[in-house]
This record gives structure tokens, C-alpha cells and sequence, in this order.
């Protein structure tokens, strides 16, 4: 710690030393036409940040070297360039901008892109959620959108990795480890600026994590003035969006005010039995009490239902010829009723402070609060046949009469109430329980992960001298979900009982062992009651974080560090009848001390090229809900619990000639000890069980390319490409626990090492063509995926899936191998024009066409069951399921700023 203490001593002599030569650099911004001034532009020269005054001009005073330059300003293009101070005196910089849209066309369509399906029983189903990162970068322009259409996630890092906040307020679900975006979804314009970093490079806000951190400016200070009114209109998860954004800036009275409103809804969306409903609303106020001295408060939710659709195997696929076939829907009353909705409602208060003792120092501190509802219905069963309309049992393939498989198909192609769930039939059926009295044996549930976040956040910034600034703070929240079912609809039945079916089967002489809750045994349930599991899961994290930075002539580095504690625990409010000693009340407490170290560097070998490295290491807590062996119903812990370690480098080339930019970047990631939890139904065992996987080390390497190349002055040709390795380095250790306990709970090795990590394309590729003249833009771009491989059941990589097979059997390698998808491409296309309407008024028509080619093979994710033929090993008796991304869609967006 003394040598470090006396090596930063020792630079920082040296930059004062370099700053007694400091030169001043006026940036005068104008537009590219009129050349009129433009006042109110961003402009970040290098580590630096200004707004241009009123006539265009933002001044810096910098030691000479060599700067990125970005410049950003409402109704214009981004402009990203290298400038070469090294050997300049004094200087003015002039900046054109053209007008068009400030975000690249990826970018845009990045902001409306929702998808959400389900695909297991802990929720974490595929989503696509594309960094939304405000970078000129050519590969994150076309990776933010068109390649994560494709299901490709930037290093392969698909759930974690990425921080966002909202006004210094992180937005992170400990639970899943992964960002939530519905939480802001349709609040595009007013979360449209930010400040970011991909990778492991640094931002002022945080220590960082592999994949970056974006911190949305959503307050009136930094979001664009005045009014903005738009009309969405499309095919994809919404039909229709009315949105509307006012903001007054900061006034003379130094108030500001900013508001923004919008309504989703589609009656059917892409998918069969989709539709949506959603709102979503913004309100920040902020004063300013001097320039120094500034509060906001931020108020921002996103309610809204959804009916989702869920993967399925390609017999039914192909049985209703239809891809994208979705067995959550029936027909009821003439009407399509889906059985999983799901229901949002978060709203998030932020509160902020900034404040500037001088010059030189800063302080901001950031406080978040969220309470609300994230519940999706299921149907559930008891005593009568499966409803779904895919069980296998209920497919032609399971029938081993031809004549009867030819009728089942039959009905399959031409009967609704077989393809599709049979509604009027579970209400037959209810009618009937009611008629002896008994239980219902079709409900529609309610299952609940209602959270509540608390956040807290302050910030320093210390400026030693124009090339040294040193950046610091402390994080905290306490985030909790209370996890339990409801009945939310009977489906004509009088009352419900809640008994575990699988315990009451191999069970019948132990009542106790029936009862989901032991302390209110055979009471009659009704709609809106409690039922099956209740408890809360609580994470509570603290951290402390430190980020030096110095800029000198020809290299800038930094180094950053950070300690902290994690404490996690279950606090069980029902006493289970399979585990009545383990059950109610809190877990043992699971700690976690954290941290980690980080540096980087960027080498400046001329203005147009420059080499970025970054290296890290650091510990992160698991989930807290893959570290329970059984967490619907118990207490119990994962005995295999330790720290997810993580090691991450990154080395680039970039460069910046007149005519052609972009980059070519090495990485690596290695994050060992990592947990996963999985939840099934287990055919040979019958009943459900919980799998939990410990020991999962995982590597991600490869090479990812961006390029730019302006062939004439309107016309400009951009590429990225990914060429990726992303496996599994370890045998996973399996935990099996019995949720009935007929069985004792078991343990044994999955062979996975050498598998691929699933549902990422490996190797991606992206061309796009942009012509923009005279405020049109065209642009067509071509996507390529491959080497994407299914998710597969770790129990058909174990011993046991292998017992009675010779060593030269044949079948080994079939139920061994990891499936690769088929590779595929789509070709895309955008239009948009901007009028300006007596220099006063801008209207805004984009229009978009996305897989024009109409591709519907190309796999969003597919994924192995979790049941195994164990006795004839019959790889397709269970087959995998598919999601395929959308075939051809469009969105128009018309907008008016004003």
C-alpha cells in the first residue's frame, strides 16, 4: 500500500509538471448546413464534459496530447472523432453537425425492442435485451440491435455482466442477476441520453463489471427541450404507441420540469394468443439552487400485462404449420384467453443531489426506492389430466397404434379445442368436482415475485489537475421479493385445497406430509388466496470503490478497485409439511465478503491510432436463488456455496483515418465457481424436483471486429463481426432435491466440460449499407449467425443416463452430444426522413422492415427437456423445444419536436 501511495505521489508530480504547459481549446459547433451557432451541444474532450454556451463554443484548457472528441446535440448525428494536440499552441476546433437522428437507426430500434418468453419454472425465460449503450462504435451500433435480434449478446455474456442506472440509481434484479428493462420500457425519449462504457472500461459511477455500465440522464438538465409527440404503429410485441415527452429545461427561477407518457397495446401481437397492454409514465423535477448545487426527484413506472408465448418441440410446430405456435392460448366465449399473463406494475422514486464545492471537487449522492407486483398466471392441476395441449402423451408420436396416431393428427390440424387449451372442458370438469363437493382440479395461479429496493449511492470526484482525477464512492441496497402463488381464477369451482398431489401419492398414511402449509391444514381456498409456497428472499450488499485516472501525452490509464459484503437469507412464512423444522421462519445467513481490482490503459500512438487494454479480477456473490436446494418449500442450503470468481482482459487496435474507422479487439473471461438453479418435473421419479448445479466454470474468448468506410460524402459502409469461443471448462457438480422426499437428496458429477455455453451464436456478422441524403436515410443490413448450440439436460451427461450401455454402443454418443442449430441470416431494412417546419419544427418517419426475407428457422433459443427415457434411452421421446426469432416485421414511427 506505501509503494502505492508513493508511485501515485510520484505521478502526479509529474502531471503538474506537464500542466504548467496547458493549452486552451475552444470547440465551436454549428450546423453543418446553416452554420448557424448551436448552443446547449455536449462535448467530451477526452475525460471532460462541457456544453456549448450560445454561441456554439465550449472552451477547455487541457494539457496537449491527443483526445477522443464527441459531440452530441438534439436533432443531430453524433459526431465522434481523434484530434491531435500534441504539438498545438492555443487552438479553435470547428464541429458541423448534420441533422438526422442523434442515435444511429440501431440504436433506435435497440430502444423499442421487446420480447419476453418463458421458459422454465424459476422465470428465466429468454428476453432480448440489447445493450443500450449511445456509442459510435461500428460493432456495438450493429450489435445493440440487428445481431441480439439473432439472440447473440456481445462476449457471449448473455445473463450479468452489465450495470445500468438511471440518475446514479442502479436497476439490478440480485435475484436473477440480470437487468430489469420492463422497467422502463416505453420511456424512450426520456431515457434516450446517457453516459457509458462497454467492457471492462471505466465509468465515474462505479467500479464496472464485465460487460459495462450506462447511466441514463434522466433529468430536465439533460434531456432534450421541449415538447416531442410520436405515433408507433407495428407487428412485432406492440401494434400501437402513442408517446408523449415535455421538458422545460432548467427555467430562471431554477426550476425544471420534465414529463413523458406513453401507451403500448396490441390485441394480438406476433405471436399466436399474444397481446399486450401497456403504460408507462415520467415525472422529474429539479432545482437548481446555484451552479453548484442541484436536487431532482425522479418518478418512473412501466405497469403493464403481457400474454406470453412458451417454446415448444417442432412435431406441433409442424402439425399446425405454424413456427411459432403457442400452446398458452385456448378459445373461450369466441375469444382467445391466454394462461399466462403476466402482470407488471414497479414504480420507482429517485431522488438526487449534486453538489460542487469548487472547481475541483463533486459530490452526488443518489437514492432509489421501488415496491410493486411481478406476477404470471399458469394453470395448475390436481386429480384430473394435464391440460397443456402439447403433452407429449397427447402427440402422435406417443401413440403406438398408426390408426389412432392418424386420427390424433387429424384432430391436431383440424380441431381448435385439441391444438390449442380446451377451456369449456376444464370448466366441464370443475362443474363436475362441484357436484360431490370437492376440490377443483383446474385453477388458473398466480405466481408471485413481488420485490421491494432500496438503493443508495454517493459519488466523488476529485480533479488534481487537468490530467489527473480521481473518482470514488459507496453503494448499498437491500432488495427482497416475496415469492408466493394465488388463485386467481377457479375456473368455476368452488373452492380450492392446497395438498401437494406428488406427496399425497407415495405418502397416503402420513397426512402432515400433504400440506404445503401445516398450520392451516384442509382450509378451503378461494380466488385471491395465498396457496402453495410464501417466503421472502432478502440480499443485502454494501461496497466501497475507488477509480484513479490520469491523462498524459501519449498514454491514459487508470486503476480501480473495490471491497465489499454481501448477506443473503430466506425467511420462510409457511411451515411445510415436508419440511416442518426448516421450513418457517429465517434461513442461516449466507456472507459474502467481495471485490477486486482493475487497470487499464489506452496508448496513443498518433491521432488515428491507438491501442485500449484492460485488465480485471474480482469476486461476485451468487443468485440468492441458486444457492437453496429447495427454496419453494425449505430452508436448506447448498452445502457447495463460495464466491463466483471473475478474470477479464480485453486488448484492441483502433484507428481513425479520413475515410475509414473502426477497431479489432481480443478478449477473454473466465468466471469460475458460478451456480445455477433449474425446477422440473422428473418422469421416472415422478414428482418435482430441483437441481441445483454448483462447480460451473466458464470461459469466453474471441475476437470482435468494427469498421466504418465512407465512400462518398452520403454514403457510408459499416461491418462487425464476432468470432467466439464460449464453453463450460469444468464438470458440474448436481444437487437433486426430492420435492415430495421420496427420495433421500443426491449427488453426482455432470460431465459438461468442453460443452458450449448455449443459445449464443458463436460467430456473427453484420453488413450495412447507409446512403443519407438531403435528411433521408437508407439503410440495408445484412445479419449472419452461427455455431449457436441447444441448452442441454445435465442429467443426460451423467452415469446414470449411460447404465447398460456397452463402451462401443452407439447410442453414448447420441445422448452425449450437444446439439448445434442450424445457422442462418436476415436482411433488414430502414427508411427515414426529417422535414424541418419553419426552422422551428422537426417531423421525424422512420420506417423499419426487419427480416424482409422472411426467415422463421433462424432458433432464439432451444433447449433440451429435463426428462430422460432412462429405460430404452429414446433420445426424441422427449425432444427438445424451440423458440424461433420473428419472421418478417415492420414498425413505422412518426414524430414530431417541437
Amino acid at each position: 500500500m506505501k509503494r502505492f501511495i508513493v508511485y501515485l505521489f510520484l505521478f502526479n508530480v509529474i502531471s503538474f509538471a506537464f500542466a504548467q504547459g496547458n493549452i486552451s481549446v475552444k470547440i465551436e459547433v454549428n450546423d453543418l448546413k446553416e452554420h448557424n451557432a448551436i448552443a446547449d451541444a455536449q462535448v467530451s474532450l477526452g475525460e471532460f464534459i462541457k456544453q456549448t454556451d450560445d454561441k456554439g463554443i465550449a472552451t477547455f484548457s487541457l494539457l496537449p496530447g491527443i483526445y477522443g472528441i464527441t459531440v452530441n446535440a438534439a436533432g443531430y448525428q453524433s459526431y465522434t472523432d481523434i484530434i491531435d494536440l500534441l504539438s498545438a499552441k492555443d487552438t479553435t476546433i470547428i464541429v458541423q453537425l448534420a441533422r438526422g437522428l442523434s442515435l444511429s437507426i440501431q440504436q433506435e430500434l435497440a430502444l423499442e425492442q421487446e420480447l419476453e418468453i418463458i421458459n422454465d419454472d424459476f422465470d428465466r425465460g429468454a428476453s432480448i435485451n440489447p445493450l443500450l449503450l449511445s456509442s459510435r462504435d461500428p460493432f456495438l451500433n450493429l450489435a445493440s440491435y440487428n445481431l441480439s435480434s439473432g439472440s447473440f449478446s456481445p462476449r457471449g455474456i448473455e445473463r450479468g455482466g452489465y450495470e445500468a442506472y438511471i440518475n446514479e440509481v442502479l436497476l439490478y434484479n440480485p435475484e436473477l442477476d440480470k437487468i430489469n428493462y420492463t422497467d422502463f420500457s416505453g420511456l424512450n425519449d426520456a431515457v434516450r441520453y446517457s453516459d457509458d462504457s462497454y467492457g471492462l472500461e471505466p465509468l465515474y459511477l462505479s467500479f464496472g463489471d464485465i460487460m459495462g455500465v450506462s447511466n441514463k440522464l434522466a433529468t430536465p438538465s439533460r434531456m432534450r427541450l421541449g415538447h416531442q409527440l410520436s405515433y408507433g404503429f407495428s407487428n412485432q410485441s406492440w401494434q400501437h404507441r402513442l408517446m408523449y415527452t415535455y421538458n422545460s429545461g432548467i427555467m430562471k427561477n431554477g426550476w425544471g420540469f420534465a414529463v413523458s407518457y406513453s401507451h403500448r397495446y396490441a390485441y394480438e401481437a406476433y405471436i399466436p394468443g399474444t397481446w399486450l397492454q401497456a403504460d408507462a409514465f415520467f415525472f422529474s423535477a429539479e432545482r437548481k439552487f446555484s451552479d453548484r448545487h442541484s436536487l431532482s426527484a425522479t418518478i418512473f413506472a412501466s405497469p403493464q400485462k403481457r400474454a406470453m408465448a412458451t417454446p415448444t418441440v417442432k412435431e406441433v410446430q409442424e402439425l399446425v404449420d405454424n413456427p411459432y405456435y403457442n400452446p398458452n392460448w385456448g378459445v373461450q366465449n369466441g375469444e382467445k384467453r391466454n394462461a399466462r399473463v403476466r402482470s407488471i406494475f414497479k414504480p420507482y422514486l429517485i431522488i438526487k443531489d449534486d453538489y460542487k464545492f469548487n472547481d475541483n471537487f463533486t459530490w452526488s449522492n443518489a437514492f432509489g426506492f421501488t415496491y410493486g407486483i411481478y406476477g404470471t398466471t399458469r394453470l395448475n392441476w390436481y386429480n384430473a389430466p394435464d391440460p397443456r395441449p402439447d403433452y407429449y402423451r397427447y402427440l402422435p408420436s406417443y401413440q403406438t397404434d398408426p390408426y389412432i396416431a392418424e386420427i390424433v393428427t387429424q384432430q391436431w390440424k383440424n380441431d381448435v379445442s385439441v391444438s390449442q387449451i380446451n377451456w369449456n372442458k376444464l370448466y366441464q370438469i370443475n362443474y363436475l368436482a362441484n357436484l360431490e363437493n370437492k376440490s377443483a382440479r383446474y385453477i388458473v395461479e398466480d405466481i408471485h415475485n413481488d420485490p421491494l429496493y432500496f438503493y443508495y449511492g454517493s459519488n466523488i470526484k476529485y480533479t488534481f489537475n487537468p490530467s489527473s482525477i480521481i473518482y470514488g464512492g459507496l453503494q448499498a441496497y437491500h432488495y427482497e421479493t416475496h415469492n408466493f402463488k394465488k388463485i386467481d381464477d377457479l375456473l368455476g369451482a368452488n373452492y380450492y385445497l392446497d395438498i401437494d398431489k406428488y406427496a399425497e401419492r407415495d405418502f397416503p398414511d402420513n397426512p402432515y406430509m400433504l400440506y404445503n402449509n401445516l398450520d392451516e391444514p384442509d382450509k378451503p381456498l378461494y380466488e385471491g388466496d395465498v396457496f402453495g409456497y410464501n417466503y421472502r428472499l432478502n440480499t443485502n450488499e454494501i461496497s466501497l470503490w475507488t477509480q484513479y485516472k490520469q491523462t498524459l501525452p501519449r498514454i491514459d490509464y487508470y486503476v480501480a478497485g473495490k471491497i465489499g459484503f454481501s448477506n443473503k437469507y430466506r425467511n420462510g412464512l409457511y411451515r411445510s409439511g415436508r419440511f416442518p423444522d426448516n421450513s418457517k421462519g429465517k434461513s442461516d445467513q449466507v456472507n459474502d465478503f467481495i471485490g477486486g481490482l482493475k487497470t487499464g490503459a489506452i496508448f496513443k500512438i498518433s491521432g488515428k491510432h491507438y491501442i485500449k487494454a484492460n485488465i480485471a479480477g474480482f469476486t461476485k456473490p451468487q443468485s440468492i436463488i441458486d444457492i437453496f436446494l429447495s427454496p419453494y418449500n425449505s430452508n436448506r442450503l447448498n452445502n457447495d456455496i463460495t464466491t463466483q470468481k471473475v478474470l477479464s482482459g480485453d486488448i484492441g487496435y483502433h484507428f481513425n483515418f479520413k475515410f475509414l474507422r473502426g477497431r479489432i479487439t481480443a478478449y477473454q473471461t473466465y468466471i469460475l465457481d458460478h451456480m445455477d438453479m433449474r425446477g422440473f418435473y422428473h418422469d421416472e421419479y415422478q414428482t418435482y424436483v430441483y437441481m441445483s448445479l454448483s462447480n460451473m466454470d466458464e470461459l469466453y474468448q474471441g475476437i470482435e471486429l468494427g469498421l466504418e468506410a465512407n465512400i462518398m460524402p452520403d454514403l457510408y459502409i459499416s461491418a462487425a463481426g464476432n468470432l467466439g469461443n464460449y464453453r463450460y471448462i469444468s464438470r458440474f457438480k448436481a444437487n437433486v432435491s426430492f420435492d415430495n422426499l421420496s427420495r433421500p437428496d443426491t449427488s453426482y458429477t455432470v460431465y459438461s466440460k468442453n460443452f458450449y455455453i448455449p443459445n449464443v451464436p458463436q460467430r456473427v456478422g453484420s453488413i450495412a449499407i447507409n446512403y443519407k441524403p438531403n435528411y433521408w436515410w437508407f439503410t440495408l443490413i445484412f445479419n449472419y449467425f452461427d455455431e449457436m448450440y441447444m441448452d442441454f439436460n445435465p442429467e443426460r451427461r451423467t452415469q446414470f443416463a449411460l447404465n447398460n450401455l456397452g463402451p462401443e454402443d452407439p447410442l453414448i454418443k447420441d445422448i452425449i452430444n450437444q446439439k448445434e442449430l442450424y445457422s442462418g441470416f436476415t436482411l433488414d431494412l430502414s427508411i427515414s426522413k426529417t422535414w424541418m417546419i419553419k426552422s422551428q419544427y422537426r417531423l421525424g418517419v422512420n420506417l423499419f422492415i426487419n427480416n424482409i426475407l422472411d426467415n422463421q428457422k433462424l432458433a432464439l433459443f432451444a433447449f433440451e427437456q429435463s426428462r430422460f427415457d432412462f429405460d430404452t434411452k429414446n433420445i426424441d421421446k422427449f425432444p427438445p423445444k424451440y423458440m424461433y426469432a420473428y419472421g418478417r416485421t415492420y414498425m413505422l414511427l412518426i414524430k414530431l419536436s417541437f
